[in-house]
């Protein structure tokens, strides 16, 4: 999921509408796939969608670091272990690891 708040951060900055309003909706729409049948809701999520403007991109990016630190709190709060990584050496070393 990462992955998808990267690219509307970085869709934002570089001011492309188009990608921002995709990796919001395909990251929408994955959660939404990820938690279907769960009994987890995602509806305490901020609306990503919703927030989109494609004359200001700016608050879209506050939305979604808002959006990312819930799903977090969410996860977290489901029992799911979120192990994170500052660079990719840290990956490297705990992947040669297992």
């Amino acid at each position: 999921m990462i992955n998808f708040y990267n690219k509307i951060y970085h869709a934002c900055e570089t001011r492309d509408a188009v990608t921002a309003l995709f990796a919001s909706v395909e990251l929408t729409n994955e959660i939404e796939q990820v938690l279907k049948d769960t009994g987890i809701s995602s509806k305490h999520l901020p609306d990503l969608v919703g927030a989109f403007d494609p004359n200001n991109l700016e608050p879209l990016v506050s939305i979604a670091q808002n959006h990312q630190v819930k799903f977090v709190e969410l996860l977290t709060a489901n029992g799911v272990n979120i192990r994170q990584f500052t660079s990719f050496d840290d990956l490297k070393i705990y992947l040669d690891s297992l």
